[in-house]
């Protein structure tokens, strides 16, 4: 199986963390192989095969794991041990409307499932907490990583100066076009469109930036620009490697990243 880690986070002994590939499961295609969503149109079997897979390969208990149910809004969980739901089994079981986990708690892994949205991790050494973000467009916009970062702040007395963090592989600005409902979403946010949109010199169309945009809201709530480490990998042009959405139109399995407190 096929992990990938960002180098920042790894210097700590004190947090684990991986992003899953597609690489190393048992489902058929086209959402071969290492399929991590039950909310898919795969054969449930396969995907708990490969959270099996996945588990071994982690050395993580299965009911260590705690995962999202996504609502690309930009609510925040916090997460502890009475949160562990097994939810790799049961789909119903993921933690409902939660777009971000936080934990302070050892040896449970925080689940974000991904196919084109941003995935981002959140290691605090001061403080000994984590947290993992799943920011599409619309939780980009509506602030998921500053809403993270100020319950940080408010509900642990986080300093962002001391958080270290992981952009994740996503679709990039090469690749996510995109329309005028976002266009003006973005506007709205920012009050601009520039840096945070790219406009093509072939055809004018825009493509959205959602690495650079989720940076600038780490910089603004005060987190240490060489504390943030990008993968810079696009899923949609490593749709080989990664589950991306637009690559499958639509139709395609899930990756994962996963952090835990050791």
């Amino acid at each position: 199986m096929e992990l990938f880690q960002f180098s920042n986070l790894s210097k700590f002994s004190g947090v684990y963390h991986f992003i899953t590939t597609r690489k190393g499961g048992v489902s058929k295609v086209p959402f071969d192989s290492l399929n991590l969503g039950f909310r898919t149109a795969d054969n449930p079997i396969n995907v708990i095969s490969n959270w099996k897979i996945l588990s071994e390969a982690t050395q993580i208990p299965l009911d260590s794991f705690v995962i999202a149910h996504q609502v690309h809004q930009g609510n925040i969980a916090i997460a502890d041990r009475s949160t562990k739901t097994g939810a790799w089994a049961d789909p119903n079981c993921e933690i409902d409307k939660s777009d971000a986990f936080i934990t302070q708690e050892k040896n449970i892994c925080l689940i974000i499932k991904v196919a084109d949205c941003v995935p981002i991790l959140f290691y605090d050494p001061v403080l000994h907490l984590a947290a993992a973000i799943h920011a599409g467009w619309r939780g980009t916009v509506r602030s998921v990583t500053a809403n993270t970062i100020h319950t940080l702040i408010n509900a642990f007395k986080c300093k962002p100066e001391n958080l270290i963090v992981g952009i994740g592989p996503s679709i990039g600005a090469c690749c996510y076009e995109i329309g005028n409902e976002v266009e003006k979403a973005v506007l709205e946010k920012w009050g601009t469109t520039d840096k945070f949109l790219i406009k093509s010199n072939e055809n004018s169309k825009l493509f959205f930036d959602m690495w650079y945009a989720n940076k600038f809201e780490l910089l603004r709530m005060g987190v240490k620009p060489e504390n943030i480490e990008i993968a810079g990998v696009c899923t949609k042009c490593n749709s080989d490697l990664y589950f991306s959405s637009r690559a499958g139109i639509g139709n395609t399995g899930r990756f994962c990243a996963g952090i835990m407190l050791l």
